[in-house]
């Protein structure tokens, strides 16, 4: 089927009369980041998503939650109207940081140690010359 104009276009029997339309489909996400983005093409007053996972306290939608069902499926349904051009997405499991953020934490950690060894040398030595001074006897001009 299709909608050309706001019209119902279909090769099957469609009575006169007012009906419901509904239809279910997978997509698959075939990128490397595990969100899941996509604008509506056509207003709808009703849209259900279903995430079938094995950690479902991980996933996470722009469309309320239902209530958990028996078959461990995790479901988002609308509970307004959603215009065309509402953008559905969905967020599943938690995104692996990228390395420049542990690079920026280890930069940081090492700067500090080299500060703090530094200055722990420098405190050494200036102790040590000191207790020389204190020990060495003056000379009498």
């Amino acid at each position: 089927f299709a909608v050309i104009n706001d019209q119902l276009v279909t090769g099957i029997p469609w009575p006169p009369g007012e009906r419901v339309l509904s239809y279910s489909y997978v997509v698959a996400n075939a990128q490397d980041h595990r969100t899941w983005s996509r604008p509506l093409d056509l207003p709808c007053k009703r849209l259900r998503i279903t995430v079938e996972t094995d950690s479902p306290d991980e996933i996470v939608c722009n469309l309320p939650p239902s209530p958990v069902s028996k078959d461990g499926l995790v479901r988002f349904e609308s509970r307004h109207d959603l215009p065309a051009g509402h953008r559905l997405q969905v967020k599943m499991g938690r995104l692996p940081l990228p390395t420049i953020v542990y690079a920026r934490y280890a930069t940081l950690a090492i700067l500090i140690v080299l500060i703090a060894g530094v200055t722990g040398v420098s405190l050494s030595r200036r102790r040590r010359d000191l207790k020389r001074e204190l020990e060495t006897p003056a000379r009498a001009a």
